[in-house]
């Protein structure tokens, strides 16, 4: 008996921690190991509205608040931009597509599956985004952000490399001024659009490229207009001496000119009257005429020109020149000349001068008359012979002059994108990305990519996250990631199990600590009251520890009430986060309590049955007449069947050896009293009776049930 209690003593200690056990891992499996609890949650917290209300506001105004220089001319603001992303992507769809994930997902990470497919489609956000991005774009000031932020150090860096052609004298603020004419607001605006809508299209998945054309050819007049003043305040006539003239010269004019007498012009006096004739008002007639003709050519309006520069009139001019310093040279050697001999006088009289000699009064012109000598003639002829009458100055040469590393591309490029436009392409794009980070083509083709087919995850996709290539635990890390699967997943079977094993403590201390049924009911309920008890308590005090999230949660909230900067975006997600841990603690620590309330309130009421049962103890029968009291009166006679053949009627009425009916006045049985004798009557000696002394020991044990007749004993 004593090792029986003492069992029993030992099954309801170890009740406690069980039921607590169990109770936790029923929590457990009902909350955070099911997927349901964290949609919950997540709606509990609000946590979509939060993104777009609180979070997302803070983090976009932060955002262009470090964009330095982009922010201005893009003309954003974080109201706009929050609207914009609600419109395309509205919390009601970011829940579903959440809650689906978390419907593919959480099984897996549970144990619950070996696999999983997480799938999500904004195809049918697609139009949103795209209107988005429209929208986004037709905000953004792209004329101030090209000619303030873009076009000033481009060009400055242009003009700080190399010279420019054509002796083009060019500071950055008077290209910026020319640039700003040509480019205008206007005609930003309304090529804008159109590509807003190309590349929206193209990063939504709606188009499979991308290519938009700024059209130039509205624009043609404006930048003649601009090049023409630019030309104008450039040296022209030292380009078109030095890189039109000066070549032919040197090709041309290589021989001395000789006259009679033994007077000669070297081939540099030739040239150096030809290029005297040339004069600065000339070269700027011809400077203006090459502007006119090349113009156009760069614009694209033309497909090439030829300038043909005369120097005929120059040429002339030159002559005259050359004759007159011809002349004085005569001049100076007649006057430097010996007398004329008699002999020399006939000779030049009939035409035929021997030598140079002089006469009185006969001056050189006079001379020369005589001699026959058409100084004029001969150097208009030699002169013309080797002078150029024309020079042509053509686009190749134009181009073949800007060769200056990149100028000849530069020209090719402007006649292209006037005639043909500006394209942009893909490749474009891509490049531009490239070009500040590596990682812009990869998100790139990413989002496209997402936008038509739908972004799939699988659990090879995140094993291969968990596991890092690079690292030399990469086994170990999955090793101990399907550990974790398992262990949770066996939580499952550990809830029942510990549940069970809990029912069976209180149903083991209340066999073995009593006897009779109702002390072994109220002994199980007494066990299961403590350990509810227990486990109840315990409940309590882990909500008192879980205050400390709460405590830290509040001071989250104050500081993120408090801090500005990028920290303000971390403070409001830790204030959010912690709000949801806390709420997710109340809830299992809630679930726990009342499990434990309405176990407590099992227990009580068990505890009360037995109490009730034991109080209530069973009647005694009345003593039959002839026979013991307390023992059941001896069965009646049985009747002879009636023969087969003799069947009773419906109207027979009592036969003889039935019992006579049960008549309405007779007396009810008698109350027993207290110590289960009938009330009224001394009841007699009874079994066990003190008097027989054979009364049984007082304790709990149940009482003998009295023992059926013997049906072979004679009545």
């Amino acid at each position: 008996m004593v090792i029986r209690r003492v069992i029993a003593l030992a099954l309801a200690l170890a009740l406690a921690p069980m039921l607590i056990l169990a109770l936790l891992t029923s929590q457990a499996c009902g909350t955070v190991l099911s997927s349901d609890f964290y949609k919950e949650q997540l709606r509990e917290a609000d946590i979509y509205n939060f993104l777009y209300d609180e979070l997302l506001p803070v983090a976009v105004e932060e955002g262009l608040h470090n964009a330095d220089g982009v922010a201005p001319a893009f003309k954003l603001d974080a109201d706009f931009v929050v609207t914009s992303i609600r419109d395309a992507l509205p919390p009601d769809w970011l829940q579903q597509q959440t809650e689906g994930a978390i419907d593919s997902l959480g099984p897996y990470l549970l144990g619950q599956s070996d696999s999983f497919t997480l799938t999500i489609s904004p195809d049918e956000r697609a139009e949103a985004v795209e209107a988005a991005i429209i929208a986004l774009i037709d905000r953004v000031d792209l004329h101030q952000w090209l000619l303030e932020e873009r076009a000033p150090e481009t060009v400055q860096n242009r003009l700080d490399s190399q010279d420019l052609p054509l002796g083009i004298q060019l500071t950055s603020d008077e290209a910026l001024v020319s640039l700003e004419r040509v480019v205008t607001p206007e005609y930003v605006r309304s090529q804008q659009t159109g590509a807003a809508k190309a590349l929206a299209a193209y990063l939504t998945g709606r188009s499979d490229s991308f290519s938009f054309t700024f059209d130039f050819s509205d624009r043609a007049a404006p930048l003649e207009e601009e090049m023409t003043a630019i030309l104008d305040r450039a040296d022209l006539s030292g380009y078109v001496r030095q890189e039109a003239l000066d070549p032919a010269l040197d090709e041309n004019v290589t021989e001395d000119v000789a006259l009679p007498f033994d007077v000669v012009v070297s081939r540099e006096e030739i040239r150096a009257a030809i290029e005297s004739a040339i004069t600065d008002e000339w070269l700027a007639v011809e400077s203006r005429r090459l502007v006119d003709a090349a113009v156009p050519y760069i614009s694209g309006r033309s497909d090439g020109f030829a300038l043909r520069i005369s120097l005929r009139e120059r040429t002339e001019a030159s002559i005259l020149a050359l004759t007159e310093a011809v002349k004085k040279t005569y001049a100076d050697r007649l006057e430097a000349a010996p007398p004329c001999t008699p002999a020399q006088a006939l000779a030049l009289a009939r035409g035929n001068p021997v030598g140079l000699c002089s006469q009185p009064g006969v001056t050189a012109d006079g001379f020369l008359r005589d001699a026959g000598v058409d100084v004029d003639a001969l150097l208009s002829a030699a002169v013309h012979d080797m002078a150029p009458g024309e020079v042509t100055f053509t686009h190749e040469d134009l181009t073949e002059a800007t060769q200056g590393g990149e100028d000849s591309d530069l020209i090719a490029e402007v006649r292209e994108a006037m005639r043909d436009g500006w394209t942009v392409s893909e490749e474009d794009l891509r490049d531009a990305l490239a070009g500040q980070d590596s990682g812009l083509v990869d998100a790139l083709d990413t989002v496209r990519e997402g936008f038509s087919e739908g972004w799939t995850w699988t659990e090879e996709d995140l094993r291969e996250a968990i596991a890092d290539p690079d690292s030399a635990d990469a086994e170990e890390s999955l090793d101990a990631f399907d550990l974790a699967r398992d262990g949770v997943n066996s939580l499952r079977i550990v809830g029942p199990l510990l549940l069970a094993l809990s029912l069976g403590l209180v149903a083991g201390a209340g066999l073995l600590g009593g006897r009779r049924w109702p002390v072994k009911l109220g002994l199980g309920g007494s066990a299961l009251l403590a350990a509810a008890l227990g486990a109840l308590l315990v409940t309590f005090i882990a909500a008192g520890l879980g205050g400390v999230v709460s405590d830290a949660q509040a001071e989250a909230a104050a500081e993120a009430a408090q801090t500005q900067g990028d920290e303000r975006v971390e403070a409001l997600l830790s204030a959010k986060l912690l709000g949801v841990v806390d709420r997710g603690i109340g809830r299992v620590i809630g679930g726990m309590r009342l499990q434990a309330l309405l176990l407590a309130l099992l227990g009580a009421a068990a505890v009360a049955g037995g109490v009730v049962w034991a109080r209530q103890k069973p009647r005694q029968a009345p003593t039959p007449e002839g026979g013991a009291p307390g023992r059941p009166p001896p069965p009646a006679p049985q009747e002879k069947a009636p023969p087969v053949d003799e069947e009773p009627t419906e109207d027979s009425g009592p036969q003889e050896g039935d019992a006579p009916p049960a008549s309405e006045d007779s007396p009810e049985e008698p109350e027993a009293s207290p110590d289960g004798a009938p009330s009224g009557e001394e009841s007699g000696p009874q079994e066990g009776d003190a008097s027989t002394g054979d009364a049984p020991p007082a304790d709990d044990s149940e009482p003998e049930e009295p023992q059926a007749p013997d049906e072979n004993r004679p009545v």
